[in-house]
């Protein structure tokens, strides 16, 4: 569901003592706990490391796939073309102070990497097996300034097979369409994983998904206590060929993160339903790519 997270505008410090101010974006927005890694209905069993560094995920000039989004659970549609999404995310670094206030300044953070990936329009995600469909709808996009910035297609939605099933085969329940980004490798803010919908109308203004979800991800997982981005706007073109969406994403800062492999990895033994429907294949059970197509 496309929701803009609430702000409460009031002065607020940083723990070093700086005044962040009252301007809305940054004061506020968030809780500055660590939430579970995988929230409701958040799922990295598609992640695949390594991705090229660029700035385009899934490619429109080389992807000529039927267009698959769902908006509700029965069904998927089934469309010509796939609009183009362009994503603009402020990265920021959030602290408790000691009047026990959040306050999120933007990132000075400069080892923080963004990886991004989705669905082709289709639903299908490319394959996670090592030199295969490499940079397929999947990036690590490089940050400027606490600024990344992104093109894309909109991505389809997945089913029960969690978009790895075999030549683009997927069955309802359906889940609404995601751009999953993975934020990592500082040793002074937790590993954060966010997949953010995108679910629009024809007119590809925001709209929900209807009814819930009950995709192995989200039975699996516990709702998220605090919010972990913000949608500061989102636009279309004249044309209705492309939209534009203004994000910012709130990272927790510490002074000693959780290595990455034990945020994805949630168990020791891939046989748990949660590991199977939430820890990325790639990562966390390999040996499962020398059996199995994926």
């Amino acid at each position: 569901i496309i929701q803009l997270v609430p702000i409460v505008s009031q002065e607020c410090h940083a723990d070093d003592g700086t005044t962040c101010g009252t301007d809305s974006s940054q004061c506020g927005i968030a809780s500055c706990g660590i939430d579970p890694f995988y929230h409701r209905g958040a799922s990295a069993q598609a992640y695949k490391p390594g991705a090229p560094v660029k700035e385009l995920i899934c490619d429109p000039e080389s992807d000529d796939s039927y267009f698959k989004p769902a908006s509700w659970l029965f069904t998927r549609a089934n469309r010509w073309k796939a609009p183009t999404v362009v994503f603009t995310i402020n990265l920021m670094s959030c602290s408790t102070n000691e009047n026990n206030q959040c306050c999120c300044v933007a990132s000075q953070d400069h080892h923080v990497k963004l990886e991004v990936w989705q669905t082709r329009p289709n639903g299908l995600y490319s394959s996670v097996t090592p030199n295969l469909e490499e940079g397929i709808c999947r990036a690590t996009v490089p940050i400027t300034n606490s600024k990344a910035v992104f093109t894309s297609l909109a991505p389809g939605s997945t089913g029960i097979l969690g978009g790895m099933g075999p030549s683009s085969w997927d069955f309802m329940p359906y889940g609404a369409p995601v751009i999953n980004m993975l934020l990592s490798g500082s040793n002074y803010h937790e590993p954060l994983l966010i997949n953010i919908p995108i679910v629009f109308d024809n007119k590809l203004q925001p709209t929900n998904f209807f009814g819930p979800d009950f995709r192995g991800s989200a039975w699996t997982t516990r709702k998220s206590r605090t919010a972990s981005y913000q949608i500061q706007s989102w636009n279309t073109d004249s044309e209705g060929q492309s939209i534009e969406i203004h994000l910012n994403v709130f990272m927790t800062a510490t002074n000693s993160s959780t290595p990455l492999q034990n945020r994805l990895c949630r168990s020791k033994f891939f046989i748990s339903p949660s590991s199977f429907f939430n820890a990325p294949i790639a990562v966390c059970a390999p040996f499962l790519l020398d059996f199995f197509e994926l």
